[in-house]
């Protein structure tokens, strides 16, 4: 025939596989292990994934959260992720059940300051400085 084809069509759908591969599973896991479990969307959002006992996940942690979400997420819409989170006391989606992590709020709520401290070269000054609210 006169057709020219870059891949044999026998070859497709193993392409096919890698592709999805790649997307769902290569991809989150790199970008969520090198962030320490953050994403471009979770970033957004203000959140992060850690470990149960509040550490940075690792590739493993990564790995196993889009392994399980390629059921949970991919082939199910979400609904199966969405059912599990908002019946789990933190949130966790069966991928993170299984991989031992939850997402946390990084961003909102009041920042933790530093206390005062007073000066030294003022310290004769607060001694005697009146603190009582002005009228």
């Amino acid at each position: 025939s006169g057709s020219l084809e870059l891949v044999d069509p026998d070859f497709a759908p193993a392409i096919g596989i890698a592709l999805a591969a790649l997307v769902m599973v290569v991809i989150p896991t790199t970008v969520e292990t090198l962030s320490r479990g953050r994403s471009l969307g979770k970033l957004a959002l203000g959140i992060r994934v850690v470990r149960d006992d509040g550490g940075p996940v690792r590739f493993r942690h990564a790995f196993l959260r889009a392994l399980v979400g390629i059921g949970e997420i991919g082939l199910t819409l979400g609904s199966v992720a969405l059912v599990a989170s908002l019946t789990n006391d933190k949130g966790k989606r069966l991928g993170d059940m299984a991989a031992g992590t939850y997402a946390i709020r990084v961003r909102g709520g009041r920042p933790t300051l530093a206390p005062l401290v007073m000066p030294p070269y003022l310290a004769a000054w607060a001694s005697h400085a009146d603190m009582r609210r002005l009228p």
